[in-house]
């Protein structure tokens, strides 16, 4: 009943009822009823300022719920009603017991998307949940988080990783490094660089790309071997980074990979050479122009 009630938006005739499910025993009974409310707010007589007033006051005490679902579905909802107070009263739950709690959190703070709260997310680089820690480091990307970019490091170069399985650790320590790159943190190229020996393709691969990210030009003859790569992301992520550092001693190579069977590899190719402003690749680019492939040419 209380979520038909919900549904059907129902001029908030029975608003008073649904928030009395608020108190319930029944954690299922509370989640449903929180989920009225905040379909009910947008379509109510009442005035906006008012409604969203009088349901999150009656939401705000389920954040001490004994039920993590509860807790989670409390700062949704809070979240999606745009409380003044959000931040101020969800923050204490970013230590919450509950990895989908903290998860809720953390996306909350993702959403508001200004990176005022960056800082309150950062002992989150060490949570136990992958997800968490994955979503910190978009975030700090995301907000351009430069001043906490030496966070990012430790995970980097795989410490820290102990709980983590070992698809789980390589997912990290990649996001970590992609992140410096996106971050353009050229004090650590000699620390991203050193995954160009990886024996894991992905964190080659990331180390590639964030190393062109940081113009890092004295690495060119450490990426350029890449360019004959049997992995058609590898050769792709040295073609591009070797155009955006400018490695012009290696447009010859870049230049063959127009032949290239790969349509990112033969892509990226251009896009470097074109950064590379070389004029005497131009006959083999205007080869390209006749590709049936609509975004090569």
């Amino acid at each position: 009943v209380v979520k038909a009630l919900g549904i059907t938006r129902h001029e908030c005739s029975f608003d008073d009822v649904i928030i009395a499910q608020l108190k319930s025993e029944n954690s299922l009974l509370c989640s449903e009823a929180i989920r009225a409310l905040v379909t009910l707010a947008g379509h109510c007589w009442k005035p906006q300022e008012e409604r969203v007033k009088e349901y999150c006051s009656a939401i705000l005490p389920l954040l001490e719920h004994p039920d993590q679902v509860v807790r989670r579905d409390a700062v949704v909802a809070l979240a999606d009603l745009q409380y003044e107070e959000f931040f101020s009263v969800i923050e204490p739950l970013l230590k919450d017991e509950n990895p989908e709690v903290r998860r809720a959190v953390v996306q909350a703070f993702i959403l508001e998307g200004s990176g005022e709260h960056m800082s309150s997310l950062i002992p989150l680089l060490k949570d136990d949940d992958i997800k968490i820690r994955l979503n910190v480091i978009w975030m700090m990307v995301h907000t351009k988080a430069v001043e906490l970019a030496a966070e990012l490091v430790p995970i980097a170069k795989g410490q820290a990783l102990k709980n983590f399985v070992n698809d789980e650790a390589l997912r990290l320590q990649r996001a970590a490094i992609r992140a410096l790159g996106y971050l353009e943190q050229v004090s650590y190229t000699d620390e991203v660089a050193v995954f160009l020996a990886s024996e894991h393709l992905p964190l080659r691969n990331a180390a590639i790309f964030a190393l062109g990210k940081m113009k890092a030009s004295k690495y060119a003859d450490e990426i350029a071997p890449f360019l004959s790569s049997d992995t058609n992301y590898l050769r792709a992520s040295a073609a591009l980074t070797l155009g955006q550092i400018g490695a012009v001693d290696y447009v010859e190579e870049v230049a063959a990979l127009l032949d290239d069977e790969n349509y990112t590899v033969l892509e990226n190719a251009i896009v470097a050479l074109g950064e590379m402003q070389d004029a005497t690749v131009a006959p083999k680019l205007a080869g390209a122009l006749k590709d049936q492939l609509d975004s090569v040419r």
